[in-house]
């Protein structure tokens, strides 16, 4: 049926009657379809027992007996509505601000406006959907169960300039390679990015420019849509989500900073860095009732203009936090990953530890605080990641294999 055919047809009252009440069963602007769980009943769940990790089976209960149609079909409802509000209830980020509106899905101010009714109007064919929730998303409860994750339907069939809109929209997502990054955004947020991170401080103006590419170059990569090897790989179902050519993540582990500083160390390099941090009024405040002590700290002191800055990476490393104590050097890398954070971050992250992960969405992974010694512990903090990385090792020569395996523990 085309638009002219469906705009004939409106005119049937009793059609109208049947295209809301197929329409309503296929999308929903609320969460009123089934009664359980609740929202707080939602909220209140512990991380691992949040809804989009779950992967319930309706047809046997907790003893492994076949369920009745009755108890299926409420299994199916409770696990498709504790998925659909976590992941459709629209919540504002950077996205929306996107075209230069406060939101450019129209859930601005306190939402969308509650329709009580679904209309439709006869003339123009245009169809006003039931809300009764202002950030609900257009959802399916079948496809909230089958994707565990937020979707957006709309109606295409009710004008041709729509249903063309759409045909053309989705065939061209799927497959466009297009860049729509300027370079003037590129280089504006690669530039940001590398100062917050403290990278261009101290670099020449050579080194500097160079870093500068590089970062506007995974922006610019990161900006990019699917690629037709990508859509043949969904199609095909090759690799991980059918958009990779392999199920791991991989990450770099340039060993040849952690050996070139092990080897030139005379000493503990663990006391030298920490002497970079010390001053001589606080080494002998420190010491005050020792003069062995005392002219130890004067020592470490004077060496501080000789010892060579340790690299960030290693001093991650050294000062890695309590919980991460046990961990070698390649279980930092498959398991963890160091970033910036700030004091506001921090509190968000304690409030919601604190609160059993009642924030919305997906649970935080946990973050690990570096130790008071590192140079940055209130800047930059560790993640673990639920799932391992694959650390690929560089800068090893044979004549390293004995240091690499004691240092990274294999």
């Amino acid at each position: 049926m085309n638009p002219k055919d469906l705009e004939r047809r409106l005119l049937d009252e009793g059609f109208r009657d049947q295209l809301i009440q197929y329409i309503e069963k296929a999308i929903k602007l609320d969460f009123d379809w089934n009664e359980e769980p609740d929202e707080i009943e939602i909220y209140s769940k512990e991380k691992w027992q949040h809804p989009g990790y779950q992967f319930p089976t309706y047809d046997v209960d907790e003893f492994g007996e076949p369920t009745s149609a009755m108890d299926w079909r409420d299994k199916y409802l409770r696990d498709a509505k504790a998925i659909a509000v976590v992941t459709e209830t629209h919540i504002h980020t950077a996205t929306c601000r996107k075209k230069g509106t406060a939101c450019r899905f129209g859930f601005s101010g306190n939402g969308k406006e509650l329709v009580e009714v679904t209309t439709i109007d006869v003339e123009s064919g245009k169809i006003k959907l039931k809300r009764g929730n202002a950030k609900a998303n257009n959802h399916n409860p079948l496809m909230a169960v089958v994707t565990r994750s937020n979707h957006d339907l709309k109606l295409t069939f009710a004008s041709g300039y729509k249903s063309l809109q759409s045909m053309y929209y989705m065939t061209s997502y799927t497959s466009k390679f297009e860049d729509d990054t300027s370079d003037i955004l590129a280089m504006d947020s690669a530039f940001k990015a590398l100062e917050n991170e403290n990278v261009l401080s101290g670099a020449e103006a050579k080194e500097r420019i160079r870093r500068l590419i590089i970062r506007m170059n995974y922006i610019r990569q990161g900006s990019l849509q699917f690629s037709g090897a990508q859509v043949a790989a969904m199609i095909l179902n090759i690799g991980r989500e059918g958009t990779h050519y392999t199920n791991a993540n991989f990450i770099r582990l340039n060993l040849y900073k952690f050996i070139n500083h092990v080897q030139g160390q005379v000493s503990d390099f663990r006391v030298a860095l920490t002497a970079q941090d010390m001053d001589e009024d606080n080494a002998i405040e420190a010491t005050e009732h020792n003069p062995d002590a005392i002219r130890e700290a004067e020592e470490e002191v004077l060496l501080e203009d000789t010892v060579t800055k340790v690299p960030d990476v290693i001093e991650d490393y050294i000062f890695r936090g309590e919980q991460l104590h046990t961990y070698n050097l390649y279980e930092m890398y498959r398991n963890t990953e160091s970033v910036p954070t700030s004091a506001s971050e921090k509190e968000k992250y304690n409030l919601s530890i604190e609160g059993n992960h009642t924030h919305r969405g997906r649970p935080y992974n946990p973050r690990v605080s570096f130790q008071a010694q590192h140079s940055r512990h209130s800047s930059r903090w560790t993640i673990i990641h639920s799932k391992q990385m694959v650390p690929c090792i560089l800068g090893i020569a044979p004549a390293e294999h004995v240091i690499v395996q004691k240092l990274i523990g294999i």
